[in-house]
């Protein structure tokens, strides 16, 4: 059974990109996302892992790390090659030096032995890149079509095989609107996922969605239609209990060059919590003196730049450890620790 501490483990990323995909989505460019020319074999995983280890400090109570899979589509790599990563990983768990391992995969193409495969080999999580559940918006961003009831039967299946089932979304592909993004919103509730993902779409360079872009036919959407769209999802999932593991894609060089259009911002995680965050103080009843958030999320709270600064005028922050992450409690007899 995956380890209920699996959503906070510290990630080392293993990214190979396109491997295990057999079409190319519009938007895609992984080499560019993941600044992976080269990927790595099995054979250096433990080389790799033992890098990234003897560079971070684990706390006390931390669980063991997980090696993560990205840039691909792991469960459609050949059978025999997933059968060397999973030796490769079974060696370093043996060991004590990882937890396990989490993997991304598309939501089609999946073989029934991959299942038991993942599940004797303490695969903790699978992100499956939906997307979006609209199936023209599927079509226009060259996915092939698959029903709810086929990601909800997915889901399930990875559930009985006691692995973690995650969704990663994408906010503003060509035809999508508000009423699209709800609507996929509303899918993803009821599959009740795990863990999600949400990211905006960008327009990268060399992509299809470049030349729909260039010549007229996409345009993207705003960062602040974005940030607003992923903060009605960010609320959304914590109603539910869903955690949102990231917003946005990882800030680097070699992806800011291949930026040519779409709402990108290097913080675009704290954007969203910080407008989440926002709506919650504006909700609040105007005799309020006193709120309550987790210590850790004092920085979303006051927001990116400062942003909500102008609604804790007046305001009195107790940190509490017992708060959900993402909300504010009030009550006007809350004790009253000054920010």
């Amino acid at each position: 059974m995956p380890s209920p501490t699996s959503a906070r483990a510290h990630i080392i990323p293993v990214f190979l990109p396109m491997a295990g995909c057999s079409y190319r989505c519009i938007y895609c460019d992984q080499h560019t996302i993941t600044t992976t020319q080269q990927p790595l074999l099995p054979a250096a995983l433990a080389e790799h892992v033992a890098a990234y280890t003897a560079t971070r400090k684990s706390a006390p109570d931390e669980p063991l790390p997980l090696v993560a899979f990205y840039g691909g589509s792991f469960a459609q790599l050949p059978l025999c090659v997933i059968e060397q990563w999973i030796h490769a990983v079974a060696a370093l768990e043996y060991s004590g030096k990882i937890g396990g391992f989490v993997c991304s995969a598309r939501p089609d193409g999946w073989r029934a032995e991959i299942f038991e495969l993942l599940r004797r080999a303490t695969c903790q999580r699978v992100e499956l890149g939906i997307q979006s559940t609209n199936q023209d918006i599927l079509q226009r961003a060259g996915r092939p079509p698959i029903t709810n009831s086929e990601i909800r039967t997915l889901l399930n299946t990875l559930r009985e095989h006691g692995i973690s089932p995650g969704v990663q979304l994408m906010f503003g592909l060509p035809g999508e609107n508000r009423h699209t993004w709800q609507a996929t919103m509303q899918d993803t509730l009821a599959w009740q996922p795990d863990t999600l993902r949400l990211y905006p779409a960008l327009v990268l360079a060399g992509t299809l969605l470049e030349a729909m872009w260039r010549q007229g036919n996409y345009q993207p959407p705003t960062l602040t239609e974005a940030v607003n769209a992923c903060a009605d999802a960010f609320v959304q999932c914590t109603e539910y209990g869903i955690t949102v593991l990231r917003a946005g894609l990882q800030d680097s060089t070699t992806l800011r060059q291949q930026i040519v259009a779409g709402p990108w911002h290097p913080a675009f995680g704290e954007l969203i919590r910080s407008e989440c965050y926002r709506r919650q103080l504006l909700a609040l009843p105007p005799t309020v003196t006193a709120i309550a958030v987790h210590p850790h999320e004092i920085s979303a709270l006051i927001g990116h730049g400062k942003s909500n600064s102008d609604l804790l005028t007046g305001l009195r922050v107790e940190r509490d450890q017992t708060v959900v992450r993402g909300k504010i409690l009030w009550r006007q007899e809350l004790s009253r620790t000054t920010l």
